[in-house]
């Protein structure tokens, strides 16, 4: 494996008699390579993907390549997408077969960024600064101008948010963590009431000027987020990138980083947003140079806030259900604090 990596890196960017691969123990689809030359040395990062999961770097490529015709802008894009595509001279894709096993796998060749020691996503050891740092960043990105031809690719990943798709999502994961007041036809109805009340939620005016569309990150948490010395550098994993509303990055945002530790149950008296969410919420709206009335900004937000904890709990819920997963009993408890949180925001939307 790291020969076939190295060997598959070697005529891209480095020289193979000058360099080394190692594998990232606690990432295995993660590989570091090391080069050296006379002048200068380099760390770059090649990332794994098997032939089910490539689409997640086709669409790192469609971020990259909205980006590169305008070299300002391609540039500081970059740095803050860490782990998209090191643009190389002559090749245009960017995504590297090799194989492996009598199987085709495909990496990414990327850019390294030295870091803090990542934060464990289970647990909320990121502080107030941590999170405005995560604010100030997302402000940045989605601030980059969008081409008037875009990618495809980059409407490929938008959420689906339509009420069927939903309701049923939300059923099938209620179901599997026994969590169905009801049962039967019943369930069903619960399940579509609950979306009903997001969804009309979030066809509310916001108070704040925000682009119609702008570059989605997708899955804005602290383990995406590349800190040194407490500064955000850069995100990574953009597998879940899209061209959207950036007031579903802004509301996923604030639901991930605004809580001590994710694996609490959660407690309705300590609030919807939390002093960390709203760290972030503030500092994102102070980049783009607009104040606000925060506790009228965080209301408005809190539909989005709500779409992110039911978007997490319909994954964790699936993940939870796999046998083979080492992580069940987290995820599990993880998506109980998720559709805890969604329930308790749904009173209130109903009662506003």
């Amino acid at each position: 494996m790291l020969q076939s990596a190295l060997d598959l890196f070697s005529g891209i960017a480095v020289n193979t008699d000058n360099s080394r691969v190692s594998n990232l123990k606690e990432r295995p689809h993660l590989f570091l390579v090391e080069t050296e030359a006379e002048s200068y040395k380099k760390t770059y990062v090649l990332k794994r993907y098997d032939r089910d999961t490539v689409g997640g770097a086709q669409v790192c490529v469609a971020v990259w390549r909205q980006f590169r015709a305008s070299g300002n802008e391609a540039y500081r894009f970059s740095r803050m997408a860490a782990l998209l595509p090191i643009p190389q001279k002559g090749d245009e894709e960017y995504i590297y077969a090799w194989e492996e096993a009598g199987a085709a796998a495909f990496y990414l060749a990327m850019e390294y960024l030295a870091g803090d020691e990542d934060f464990d996503f289970m647990h909320g050891e990121w502080t107030e600064a941590h999170c405005g740092e995560a604010g100030r960043l997302l402000a940045a990105m989605h601030s980059v101008p969008l081409p008037r031809l875009l990618d495809p690719l980059l409407l490929a990943n938008r959420p689906d948010l339509s009420s069927d798709y939903l309701a049923g999502r939300l059923k099938e994961g209620l179901i599997s963590i026994d969590r169905f007041s009801k049962s039967g036809q019943s369930a069903e109805d619960e399940a579509y009431a609950k979306v009903a009340i997001l969804l009309s939620a979030l066809q509310r005016q916001f108070p704040l000027s925000v682009p119609d569309l702008a570059i989605n990150h997708g899955d804005v948490h602290p383990g995406n987020i590349i800190y040194n010395q407490g500064r955000a550098l850069a995100f990574v994993d953009f597998d879940y990138a899209c061209a959207g509303n950036p007031l579903h990055d802004l509301g996923y945002a604030a639901f991930m980083f605004g809580f001590d530790n994710k694996l609490d149950p959660f407690r309705e008296e300590a609030g919807l947003i939390t002093a960390r969410g709203a760290a972030l919420i503030q500092a994102y709206f102070e980049a783009q140079f607009q104040s606000c009335d925060q506790d009228r900004v965080n209301k408005a937000l809190l539909p989005y806030c709500g779409l992110a904890a039911l978007h997490t709990f319909i994954w964790l819920a699936s993940e939870g259900e796999k046998q083979n997963n080492p992580l069940r009993e987290s995820h599990m408890r993880a998506a109980l604090f998720s559709i805890d949180y969604l329930e308790a925001l749904l009173r209130k939307l109903s009662s506003s």
